[in-house]
């Protein structure tokens, strides 16, 4: 959905289709939605495996649906993204640019799969200690768990043409 990292991997169950989807129930769909998300992750990472995927999705579940309601964090969520966070050293380097030099990050790990999941945890760590963190919402349809970053205060609905227009036309149905 091209919110941050952290959440588009936490919005990989899909409940308001039925029969719900888990967009990484196999091997397959797991290596799809990396795939999907190559353009964003750093150069060197690899595909992780399912059960590391759903283990850093469980956590960031956790984690991201409590702080939108105004739970404190769970722990094991926090320690889980935490551990998975430092799996990778990243350091800065000069590259060349024209007549000049800029910087780029150069990403560093035992498995570059860790490459990925770090990128996704550091995600979350960059997300929920900046300035949009206040602005995470759990989609307001009452069979829908996607969460995202309200950048308009008025924002209800994960999407307007999926889950905010089944909730208009349902409204509607109810006046007539």
């Amino acid at each position: 959905m091209g919110e941050p990292l952290a959440i588009d991997l936490a919005n990989t169950v899909k409940l308001a289709v039925d029969p719900q989807l888990d967009l990484l129930g196999d091997d397959t769909r797991n290596a799809a939605f990396w795939s999907l998300e190559r353009h964003r992750l750093p150069e060197p990472a690899g595909v992780p495996s399912l059960s590391e995927s759903l283990a850093l999705r469980s956590a960031l579940q956790s984690l991201l649906s409590g702080i939108a309601s105004g739970a404190a964090p769970e722990a094991w969520a926090l320690e889980r993204v935490n551990e998975v966070a430092q799996r990778t050293r990243v350091t800065t380097e000069l590259v060349p640019a024209e007549s000049s030099v800029t910087t780029k990050p150069r990403w560093q790990a035992s498995d570059v799969a860790d490459i990925a999941l770090s990128a996704v945890a550091l995600s979350a760590i960059d997300f929920l200690t900046g300035p949009n963190a206040g602005r995470l919402r759990v989609c307001a349809a009452p069979h829908c768990s996607m969460m995202f970053v309200a950048m308009n205060a008025k924002r209800r609905w994960c999407t307007a043409n999926g889950c905010g227009n089944r909730e208009r036309v349902a409204r509607h149905s109810r006046q007539q």
